[in-house]
């Protein structure tokens, strides 16, 4: 498994961490922010994942 995580309070909301990879990523509807969707969040913590590393 591969750690991913997202500095939330320093996102631009920029798109381009869920356009390249929306399978990890999303914006969330009520900040705007990237987060972890939810199949690869880590105690439902919308800024920590676990990704498998063939993905």
């Amino acid at each position: 498994m591969v750690k991913v995580t997202i500095d939330r309070p320093e996102c631009i909301s920029c798109e381009s961490c869920w356009t390249i990879c929306p399978e990890v990523f999303e914006q969330n509807p009520e900040d705007e922010f990237s987060e972890i969707t939810e199949d690869y969040r880590v105690n439902d913590n919308p800024a920590e994942g676990e990704v498998p590393e063939d993905l």
